[in-house]
C-alpha cells in the first residue's frame, strides 16, 4: 500500500531530544512516520547526527536548507520598519522556499506539515502555488502569549519598549497567518482556547505532546539519593534561569534548614555564573549530563519554580513519566492536565514552595502517591498510542 507523502519543516535538528520543543518535534516524526512516507526538512546546517535520527525514525528522506538566525544588531534595528516581528522574520528565505516547493512538486506531496510558527511563513507562500496541497501548522505554544510576558517582565526601560513592539507585531502576525491553514494543532486545550480568542477563524485540533512510557519504565527502579530535588531546563531560556534563581535565593536556604543533607541538582546546557556561584556540596550544577532521565530517576522531587514562558513542560512530562513527584508553579504546570495534591503540588509563592517540599520529603506515602497518579496522567492524556491516533486523525481528515 502506498503512503500518502507528507513534507515536515522544522526550524531545528531534533536529535538528540534534549529540550521539549526537541522532544515534541522528535515524537511526532516518529509517529508520523508509522502512518506516512515523511520527507524531513530543517532549517539549519547538516547535523552529524542524521544517521542516528534515520534509525530511531524510519525516516530516509532528509534536507537540510541552513539559515543563518543568529540575532544581528543591525537587523534588529532595520526590523523597526518592518510590520513584522524580528524573532520570526529570521527565519524566512525565499530562496529556501524555492526550494521546499520542488521538493513538494518533485515529491508529489500531499501535505505539509509545519513545526513551530516560525515556519508558519512558508505555509502563505506554497499556498499561493499548490492551492490544493493541505497545510497544517503545529504550535508549540502561542507565541503571542509568550512575547506579551517577556514584555511585562522586563525592567529596563530602552528594552521595554523594544519589546512591547516586537509582542504586538507577534500577535498580529499570529492572528493573521493562523487563518490559512487547514488545521493548527494545538499542544493543550488551554493554548487552543488562547489561539481561539486570538483568531476565531483558526482551524484548531488537539494534539498534546506525546511521552513514549516504554522509554521511561526502567529508570523507575534506580536508588534515589535522598532528600533531593532536580531542576532541568535549557538557560538560553530567560525563563529557566530567573525561575532557579528564586528558588535559590527564596527557598533553598529554608529548605536546608529544615533538612540539612538536602540536595539539589541543576541540570542543562550552558548554567550562566549567576546560577555557578551557587554551586555547593548540596547545590550540584551538573550543566549538560549524558541520560536526562536517569539524573531524574535519582532524585526524590523534581521542582519546576517557573514563572514567565508558555506552551507546556515537557519536562514535567518526563518526570511524572518516570515516576517522580513534581512541584511547580500554575504557570509551569499550564496545560497539563493535572490537579493539586493529587498528582502534583502546585506552589506559587515562598512559603507554598517550601511546604510542599518539606511535605514530600518527610512523607514516602505522599511521594508515592503523587508519582502513582502523575504517571496515570501520562497514560490518559500523552501516550504513544492516543497521540499516534490524534496525529493520524488530524491528518486524514
Amino acid at each position: 500500500m502506498v503512503k500518502m507523502k507528507i513534507l515536515f519543516l522544522t526550524t531545528k535538528f531534533p536529535y538528540p531530544p534534549d529540550s521539549g520543543g526537541k522532544i515534541d518535534t522528535y515524537n511526532n516524526l516518529i509517529l508520523l512516520a508509522k502512518n506516512f512516507d515523511v520527507i524531513f526538512v530543517y532549517l539549519e546546517e547538516k547535523n552529524k547526527y542524521e544517521e542516528d535520527f534515520k534509525e530511531k525514525t524510519s525516516i530516509k528522506n532528509i534536507y537540510y536548507f541552513p539559515l543563518d538566525t543568529r540575532n544581528k544588531l543591525w537587523k534588529i534595528a532595520l526590523n523597526t520598519f518592518s510590520q513584522y516581528p524580528y524573532t520570526i522574520s529570521k527565519y524566512w528565505s525565499f530562496e529556501t522556499c524555492e526550494k521546499i516547493k520542488y521538493l513538494i512538486k518533485r515529491e508529489n506531496i500531499s501535505i505539509v506539515f509545519l513545526d513551530h510558527l516560525h515556519t508558519a511563513f512558508y505555509g502563505n507562500l506554497i499556498r499561493k502555488d499548490f492551492s490544493s496541497t493541505k497545510i497544517l501548522l503545529r504550535e508549540h505554544n502561542v507565541e503571542s502569549e509568550f512575547w506579551q510576558r517577556v514584555y511585562l517582565e522586563e525592567k529596563n526601560l530602552l528594552k521595554k519598549l523594544f519589546l512591547r513592539i516586537q509582542a504586538r507585531k507577534v500577535l498580529n502576525y499570529e492572528k493573521n497567518i493562523v487563518k490559512i491553514f487547514d488545521k493548527c494543532l494545538m499542544i493543550s486545550k488551554r493554548d487552543e482556547k488562547i489561539l481561539k480568542s486570538i483568531c476565531k477563524e483558526a482551524k484548531t485540533t488537539l494534539v498534546p505532546a506525546a511521552i513514549d512510557l516504554d522509554k521511561y519504565r526502567e529508570y523507575r527502579a534506580i536508588n534515589i539519593v535522598p532528600f533531593s530535588m532536580i531542576f532541568i531546563g535549557d538557560y538560553s531560556w530567560i525563563p529557566n534561569v530567573k525561575g532557579v534563581l528564586w528558588f535559590l535565593e527564596k527557598v533553598w536556604p529554608k529548605v536546608k534548614n529544615n533538612f540539612p543533607d538536602a540536595k539539589i541538582f541543576i541540570i542543562g546546557r550552558k548554567p550562566p555564573n549567576t546560577i555557578k556561584r551557587y554551586a555547593s556540596r548540596n547545590v550540584i550544577v551538573a550543566g549538560e549530563v549524558d541520560d536526562v532521565k536517569q539524573a531524574i530517576a535519582r532524585a526524590d522531587i523534581f521542582i519546576a519554580p517557573l514563572f514567565s514562558g508558555a506552551g507546556i513542560r515537557i519536562k514535567i512530562l518526563e518526570a511524572m513519566a518516570i515516576g517522580k513527584p513534581v512541584v511547580s508553579t500554575s504557570l509551569g504546570a499550564s496545560g497539563i492536565n493535572v490537579e493539586h495534591m493529587k498528582n502534583i503540588i502546585i506552589a506559587d509563592t515562598e512559603k507554598q514552595f517550601l511546604d510542599g517540599i518539606k511535605y514530600l520529603l518527610a512523607k514516602r506515602e505522599a511521594r508515592d502517591k503523587l508519582a502513582k497518579n502523575g504517571i496515570r496522567v501520562i497514560e490518559s492524556d500523552h501516550s504513544f498510542e492516543k497521540i499516534e491516533q490524534a496525529l493520524r486523525q488530524a491528518v486524514e481528515e
